[in-house]
């Protein structure tokens, strides 16, 4: 695994990372791409929760949780306001039941 001095890692590298984060494999370079590049429409809640540990607010001084990065996919809260606001609204629980 290499990173370079003012740069992240490889999209190969963060799935290496994210696959040992969690002892088996949940992401392939291909899929992490899609979800990256937006092509996939609606990704799955349990892809949302595999990567909310790999991410950070620097409004929150914290990781994303995975009800407010679902939130900002849905545009229903701004990135640059959490840690400011209350839970976000997302009218579906982690299970896609309305609440």
């Amino acid at each position: 695994m290499r990173q370079d001095e003012g740069h992240g890692l490889s999209l190969d590298d963060f799935v290496e990372v994210v696959n040992n984060h969690w002892g088996t494999q949940v992401f392939v370079k291909n899929k992490l791409w899609r979800l990256e590049n937006a092509a996939i429409i609606k990704p799955k809640v349990e892809d949302v929760e595999y990567l909310a540990p790999f991410t950070w607010s620097e409004s929150a001084g914290r990781a994303y949780t995975v009800e407010e990065l679902i939130a900002i996919a849905k545009e229903r809260l701004d990135p640059a306001d959490v840690g400011k606001v209350d839970s976000p609204n997302t009218e579906t629980g982690l299970n896609g039941k309305s609440q």
